[in-house]
């Protein structure tokens, strides 16, 4: 495994010297996304609505940073088994294949 750190960005993300964005983030595509149930046990159906997303890469991570689940979603609705995790809250984020995302917040019980 390789030592990699994920920085989360909530508002807007600029680079490191303060320049503009590398990459702005298209809102619109998630505009339809929902993450229930949340909290949950065992699973979490991310449902993207009526957008037409292919291959999102769903990607969980506990707030140490870690990569704890890697899976894609190839229709609009995707369940993602979360039972081996322990309690606690996650940060997920989504990837389309055009490299536009979103992140949010998971708990599990």
């Amino acid at each position: 495994a390789s030592d990699v750190t994920y920085t989360f960005c909530w508002d807007s993300c600029y680079q490191c010297n303060g320049d503009d964005p590398v990459a702005s983030l298209e809102e619109n595509v998630f505009s339809g996304l929902s993450v229930t149930p949340n909290p949950s046990i065992d699973f979490v159906t991310f449902d993207f609505g009526d957008n037409s997303l292919n291959d999102v890469a769903i990607r969980i991570f506990d707030l140490s940073g870690k990569l704890v689940t890697d899976n894609v979603a190839s229709s609009s609705t995707t369940e993602v088994n979360i039972s081996n995790l322990q309690s606690g809250s996650y940060i997920y984020t989504l990837t389309t294949v055009d490299g536009v995302s979103t992140s949010g917040k998971i708990v599990k019980l």
